[in-house]
């Protein structure tokens, strides 16, 4: 009941009961993740774990979050996992939300006073992208892919590795995103260059075949950027020298791209020099025993 100060009991009873639930619960969980292994055994529930992790500042739990999707994702989960990682942020100080009785507890200092939520996922990032690249046919024509912001799917399209059969592919899924992203943004598709910014440029028109360069693609590219690409591939065509275009545009994409960063390629690399060492040490006793 409201009283003359304006100081409303119930309310303030509500808050305090729903505070001590929540965080009896994360104490609850934090409690068996000490006495047992935590097993993880769904994406879904991984992500949502991750959340709650980074949200509580609780660096090993996000540790193990990482790992697991470190040793899951593949050609048919990287979108879903990728798409999902712009959401990772440093977690801000709000007085309504359970924060952790105690400051997070860094095992290694170099963590300290850095953004340690962007330092912990950069690996899975880079790995979700080089399954990208690997299968980049494949994964640019499924429509999660347009749902990502701007930043991650510029990232992926502007990689040297990515490997692609046709840069039309390239062209089909930034055209598409445009088109979904002016319908976000109750925008006519008239607004597309300003919408798609230097995904315009993410193609690499230059490595088309001439018949593939259509009319068509002076939606996203201004009179002058067209005709300069289009005189490119007609002077290639007849084997003539002509200069190279713009913003990587005839720039070709790279062959291979980095391994999967992950801690069990790391491990089997110690394990092999490890073996190597065990060899050499192995035929210099033979060898001081025998000479």
């Amino acid at each position: 009941m409201l009283g003359d100060s304006g100081f409303d009991e119930s309310v303030c009873f509500s808050n305090s009961t729903q505070n001590s639930w929540r965080e009896q619960a994360y104490k609850d969980l934090t409690s068996i993740m000490k006495a047992a292994p935590l097993h993880i055994n769904s994406l879904q529930t991984c992500l949502n774990l991750l959340t709650t992790a980074i949200s509580l500042q609780d660096i090993t739990l996000v540790k193990r979050c990482i790992e697991y999707l470190n040793k899951t994702i593949n050609t048919e989960n990287v979108l879903v996992v990728y798409g999902f990682l712009h959401k990772c942020q440093m977690p801000t100080t709000d007085p309504n939300r359970l924060q952790p009785t105690a400051p997070p507890l860094f095992e290694d200092e170099h963590l300290k006073g850095t953004n340690w939520v962007q330092t912990l996922i950069e690996d899975l990032r880079d790995n979700c992208l080089v399954i990208i690249d690997e299968h980049a046919d494949h994964l640019l024509k499924q429509p999660e892919l347009l749902q990502l912001p701007y930043k991650d799917i510029h990232d992926i399209v502007t990689r040297d590795t990515l490997k692609v059969s046709s840069e039309k592919i390239v062209y089909n899924v930034i055209y598409s995103w445009g088109l979904e992203e002016c319908n976000r943004m109750t925008l006519s598709k008239y607004h597309l260059p300003e919408v798609l910014r230097q995904l315009r440029y993410a193609p690499r028109y230059g490595l088309m075949k001439k018949k593939e360069f259509k009319r068509k693609m002076e939606e996203i590219l201004e009179e002058k950027e067209w005709r300069r690409i289009k005189f490119y591939l007609e002077e290639k065509s007849k084997n003539r020298h002509v200069d190279e275009l713009p913003n990587k545009m005839s720039k070709p994409r790279l062959l291979t791209s980095n391994k999967l960063n992950t801690k069990a390629q790391l491990n089997a690399k110690e394990r092999l020099t490890r073996c190597e060492r065990c060899i050499i040490n192995v035929l210099t006793c033979w060898t001081a025993i025998f000479d």
